[in-house]
């Protein structure tokens, strides 16, 4: 057997205890239009999702035993169910790595190397261009992190160090000064967890420290007391899928549970009660059991399943090759999208886009006048898809760009209350 840090034999502990359980016969699934399966079945990747499109990043294709980092990279289409295997490879391959989507760019942090070293380095991804390039490295080299996105910066929370410890320091990366700050530590060092943003808060859900899987979720504030008090989840696991369903609504599934052994069980999280509700496997459950894999939403509320090992695929010595989907109708209702926080502007969906992307933003005054536009690289405004005073509420514009070229262009939002100004892809 190979030398190996400690969050490395960590994962071989938790392993092994799976192995252990035994095979289980579960209803199946009625499927249509099956996805097809994963070009290079892999466990321990990060994801990051480009309109209807999911990357799958790095991970390890090996026997689960062994576990090499591999570079590789592949996307897989929601809407057409095809796998695109042309997507260039990341410079560093990365098992368990923390990745976030900023300025229509994938940004992938830290996990270990193909040798086991655990890494500070972050590669970003240019889809026009479909190369990886190096930024700033973090600080802190860290594996099994979690990552989101505020505005035009990262956070990225936690993880295990060098010597397989878990940490509690947070992060972030200013995408305009390719820079990392340290901001306040969150309240309890853990690793393979989730973060989840709702409003002006971010939530910690899961993982482990030093003790074990934690059912602790901890809210991190973007401003304001940094002495929140905490939450929790039904189970406490780790190295679980988090699939963000609506604003305040998260989903947690599977992963390995408090006895070391894997779940089929799905958690919702809603932010907005503040609570959590565990659905029963007995009324909903994962077709398997799988851990170390990734998550993503379809059209028609169908979640796609990617990778990971799993107990009932050859007693989880490899990585799952078989894409499971599952219907998931959640209990928690969209919130009411006519009470508007602030006067605020959203990422253009899908994004990239080929030829037409939705742009959502919100006002609170009265016949404000507001005028969105359309601007290319040189900064001449090509296109005015809004011009005239509107009522407080959340708008919905579609813009069309099948009369321009593919590239980047920005949209601007001006009011009497500001101006807002984003970025977008058109992809051809």
């Amino acid at each position: 057997m190979k030398n190996k840090n400690t969050i490395v034999s960590f994962f071989e502990a938790s392993a092994a205890t799976i192995l252990l359980l035994s095979l289980l016969c579960f209803p199946a699934f009625s499927q249509e239009n099956e996805p097809p399966d994963m070009p290079t079945p892999r466990f321990g990747m990060c994801s990051a999702q480009l309109g209807d499109v999911i990357y799958l990043i790095g991970g390890s294709n090996d026997d689960v035993q062994e576990l090499h980092a591999t570079s590789a990279v592949e996307a897989f289409n929601l809407d057409s169910l095809t796998w695109n295997t042309d997507i260039a490879s990341l410079n560093t391959a990365r098992l368990f790595a923390a990745s976030a989507v900023a300025d229509s760019q994938i940004y992938v942090m830290g996990g270990t190397d193909a040798k086991g070293h655990v890494l500070n380095s972050v590669e970003k991804y240019d889809p026009l261009k479909n190369t990886w390039s190096f930024v700033d490295s973090m600080a802190q080299p860290r594996v099994g992190a979690a990552a989101v996105t505020v505005g035009d910066s990262i956070y990225i929370f936690g993880g295990a160090d060098r010597r397989g410890n878990p940490v509690d320091d947070v992060e972030v990366y200013s995408v305009a000064n390719n820079s990392w700050t340290i901001h306040p530590s969150m309240r309890m060092a853990r690793a393979f967890h989730s973060v989840f943003r709702f409003r002006n808060m971010i939530y910690i859900i899961g993982g482990m420290n030093q003790f074990g899987p934690l059912k602790i979720i901890e809210r991190y504030p973007l401003n304001g007391n940094m002495n929140m008090g905490t939450l929790s989840m039904y189970l406490a696991r780790i190295k679980f899928g988090a699939l963000a369903v609506h604003d305040s609504l998260l989903l947690i599934l599977s992963g390995i549970g408090p006895t070391g052994s894997a779940v089929r069980s799905i958690e919702e999280f809603n932010a907005s009660g503040e609570m959590t509700t565990l659905i029963p496997p007995t009324s909903l459950s994962l077709p398997s059991a799988r851990v170390s894999f990734v998550a993503a939403m379809g059209a028609n509320n169908a979640i796609y399943l990617f990778g990971g090992i799993s107990p009932d695929y050859k007693s989880g010595e490899v990585p799952v090759p078989v894409v499971d989907q599952v219907s998931y109708v959640t209990s928690v209702q969209k919130s009411d999208p006519l009470k508007p926080i602030q006067f605020s502007m959203n990422q253009n969906y899908p994004n990239p886009f080929n030829p037409s992307t939705r742009i959502t933003f919100q006002t609170t005054r009265e016949n404000e006048p507001v005028r969105l536009s359309v601007f290319n690289m040189l900064g001449q405004e090509i296109k005015v898809l809004v011009d005239n005073p509107l009522p407080p509420g959340q708008h919905t514009v579609e813009f069309n760009g099948s009369d321009l070229p593919s590239g980047i262009y920005f949209y601007q939002l001006s009011s009497l209350e500001g101006t807002l100004t984003k970025r977008m892809v058109l992809l051809k």
